[in-house]
């Protein structure tokens, strides 16, 4: 294993993208999506990034990258096609003790982005090292025929249950087995058929009214695409 797996909380973090092409897009859908405070930096970009602007969801320094743009970050992605520029980044990241990634230079990035398959809570990252985004391309393409909506949905309902269970404080291995059971049931292809109703009878017969939808304060507001 060349890298170690993290999930980084960036939560209203500042976070740097120097460049405004198509990858700078890309990445910062991702870091919007992890609720991150997004500062981009370019001469020019494209049309969806400057709507984002507009809209005040990202900040946007309309000019080249210059020392000092990086103060307060927490990451920082470079996605110029200059290697000149890219390596000023770096180094000024660097100085600051500040993870950078640099678009298709693994050598120069202290991390690298994973392909994901995002089913809101549901988070599977597929990195090949950098040595194939192609493959990893491909192998997200896979999952996310394997991994629909459902899992989303059937997410949000374990998380109920789970506070529900916790609340009575039954023993650790008793839990285990009680969670297990659970993923285990047939609640996830229910609700992949959108038999929503079923599995509020399979709560019902299976572990009690107690934990019933309604007493449990869960609602099934989301559909399957």
């Amino acid at each position: 294993m060349e890298y170690f797996p993290i999930n980084l909380n960036l939560k209203n973090k500042k976070c740097v993208i120097v460049g405004g092409g198509e990858v700078a897009l890309r990445k910062v859908n991702i870091l919007l999506n992890a609720g991150a405070k997004v500062v981009v930096i370019s001469p020019q970009v494209v049309p969806e990034l400057k709507a984002l602007a507009d809209k005040g969801k990202i900040g946007y320094i309309l000019r080249e990258y210059k020392k000092g743009d990086l103060d307060g970050a927490t990451i920082v992605i470079a996605t110029t096609n200059h290697k000149e520029v890219n390596e000023k980044i770096v180094k000024e990241s660097r100085e600051k003790g500040i993870w950078i990634n640099v678009a298709d230079d693994p050598e120069l990035c202290d991390f690298i982005l994973p392909a994901i398959v995002c089913r809101d809570s549901l988070l599977i990252a597929i990195s090949t090292s950098g040595k194939s985004p192609s493959l990893a391309k491909k192998i997200r393409e896979e999952l996310e025929e394997q991994f629909g909506d459902e899992y989303a949905i059937f997410l949000d309902l374990m998380e109920k249950l789970r506070e529900k269970r916790l609340k009575e404080k039954k023993g650790l291995k008793e839990n285990r087995q009680w969670f297990t059971n659970l993923v285990n049931s047939p609640i996830l292809d229910m609700i992949k058929r959108g038999e929503m109703e079923k599995v509020n009878i399979f709560l019902k017969e299976n572990l009690g009214d107690k934990y019933s939808l309604e007493n449990i304060g869960f609602s099934f507001n989301k559909r399957i695409k």
